[in-house]
């Protein structure tokens, strides 16, 4: 072999090499862009994220041209359509997966989904209608109680995170749950010297957000980021002496949650 052939071909070796390194992931099919097509409506109507189709084709930025053919990434996303009374929480449970997960596959921060609205789900199982999560209150609470428990939530979470506002609702059922308290929600809410928006009277000004009552439905479907509290309070605005000696479980926003 001569000497030129062998500084050829170790040359076309590496080349070939780089080349595969910078071809997209491999991907089961194409689609090829249509006008007013964005990256962000054909990954929510393949079940898959913009991010997953950027690193398909190899790509950083938003642009496309119709008449272009993308590689659509092989994953296990899904699209789910939001039907009325569902929150994030209770999909994220369905489907196996988690709140952040979802937020991130859809690209936005906040809690709030509408009835209609599609939803990439990442990864997890299939949905199983059946599947619920750890030990709801009861298979069925009256719309007035669910009603009391949201106003509850308003008066005393407004200003907290959503999983604050579920924290707040989730110690109230906590307190359904245990022989100590009353067994329903209006009988935890209106016990004597137990709630200082019952006693105020601001329980009853109140208006109660969707966001609270999202909150109110994902506590009785079995969500308690408190870990099982039956008291909490705000240390900077508590005046009883006898709500500090209470074991602290947990902290969410402004809120201690204790046993």
């Amino acid at each position: 072999m001569s000497a030129q052939k062998k500084i050829i071909l170790p040359i076309l070796l590496a080349l070939f090499l780089i080349c595969s390194l910078a071809m997209p992931t491999a991907a089961s099919a194409t689609y090829q862009v249509q006008a007013g097509d964005s990256l962000f409506l054909i990954a929510q109507r393949y079940g898959t994220t913009v991010g997953a189709l950027q690193d398909a084709n190899g790509i950083y930025g938003n642009i496309i041209y119709p008449g272009e053919v993308l590689a659509l990434p092989t994953n296990t996303s899904r699209v789910h359509q939001v039907q009325w009374g569902e929150t994030l929480w209770t999909i994220a449970a369905a489907y196996g997966t988690t709140v952040a997960a979802i937020q991130d596959a859809n690209g936005f921060w906040g809690t709030e989904i509408y009835a209609g609205e599609n939803l990439v789900i990442p990864g997890g199982t299939s949905l199983t209608r059946s599947t619920t999560p750890a030990s709801p209150v009861n298979s069925y609470v009256p719309s007035e109680e669910l009603d009391l428990l949201a106003r509850m939530i308003q008066a005393e979470a407004e200003g907290e995170p959503y999983i604050g506002k579920v924290a707040v609702g989730a110690v109230i059922l906590n307190r359904v749950r245990d022989p100590r308290f009353p067994n329903t929600i209006s009988g935890v809410l209106f016990a004597p010297w137990e709630f200082e928006p019952v006693m105020n009277d601001r329980f009853w000004q109140v208006t109660p957000s969707q966001e609270s009552y999202n909150a109110a439905q994902d506590a009785m479907a079995g969500w308690d980021p408190t870990d099982g509290a039956v008291f909490f309070y705000n240390p900077a605005q508590s005046t009883s002496y006898w709500i500090f000696t209470r074991p602290v479980i947990n902290q969410i926003g402004r809120h201690l949650f204790a046993l």
